[in-house]
């Protein structure tokens, strides 16, 4: 087994011409997924390929009892660029993490959009539960987190109705993509319930809160004007770490964040 490298798309990016800057994403996909750079993309993914990235986008984490059963995790670290953080002589016992890389987390969305859609990723995500000893988590969040992906791909399969940055908008709201990556929360909402209940969960009002926060606003109302950008989640242990200094952090890497059993998706 090799441990992972430091990672080296900045240098890559800064360093080479446009058409290295162009293809930036799916030279982190051809890294994520094992593939040599001359080789054409498989029609069909591996077993340990979606592994791969659902690994990077859910935050997935292993619970295998002894070392005969951490092969698939093993292979994790050799070939798909998951983090090997401490291991032991003979590696029986190890500890591995996935990387919150905005890039890799950008191919991984771009590969599940084709590969790992909302029929597909339910079933191979169970399957890696049951086959590869992918921890469940403590009160399903990883179903939760994998329901908010889902909603958060079919929303950025959107192509903008206009060509660019509309004059006076800000940047933080269309960032050139064809298909849009900052979505609003409405756009989110939308795609994450049934069509038929659009209406009613747009207008669903807050339960009783303190003076400050009229009871009289509705969920539109209130998230009308606020955007959402992320791709993958990331897990925090300490409470204290969502905090301003950090959660811009995470922003600028397009992470959510998971504590125990709580999604946070964070909007602007």
């Amino acid at each position: 087994m090799t441990f992972n490298q430091p990672f080296r798309f900045p240098t890559r990016f800064d360093n080479g011409d446009d058409k290295v800057k162009k293809s930036i994403v799916a030279f982190a996909a051809k890294k994520l997924l094992l593939y040599r750079p001359s080789s054409s993309t498989p029609k069909k993914l591996t077993h340990s390929q979606s592994l791969a990235c659902l690994a990077v986008r859910l935050g997935l984490d292993f619970d295998a009892p002894s070392g005969v059963e951490r092969v698939m995790e093993q292979m994790q670290v050799e070939n798909h660029m998951r983090m090997c953080i401490h291991a032991t002589e003979g590696f029986q016992t190890m500890v591995t993490v996935p990387s919150s890389e905005p890039l890799l987390a950008e191919a991984s969305a771009t590969i599940m959009k084709t590969d790992l859609g909302e029929k597909e990723a339910p079933s191979a995500l169970l399957d890696h539960i049951m086959n590869s000893y992918v921890s469940t988590g403590e009160r399903g969040e990883l179903v939760a987190a994998l329901i908010l992906l889902l909603a958060r791909d079919k929303a950025t399969q959107e192509i903008p109705q206009y060509g660019g940055l509309p004059e006076g908008e800000s940047p933080f709201k269309y960032d050139g993509m064809i298909t849009r990556r900052v979505i609003t929360v409405l756009q989110f909402v939308e795609a994450l319930v049934p069509s038929e209940s659009h209406r009613f969960v747009k207008g669903r009002k807050p339960h009783p809160c303190p003076p400050y926060y009229p009871s009289s606003t509705n969920l539109a109302a209130a998230f009308g004007k606020a955007y959402v950008y992320f791709n993958h989640f990331i897990k925090v242990d300490d409470l204290k770490l969502i905090n301003r200094v950090y959660i811009w952090r995470a922003i600028c890497r397009g992470a959510a964040i998971i504590r125990v059993a709580i999604a946070v998706v964070l909007t602007s």
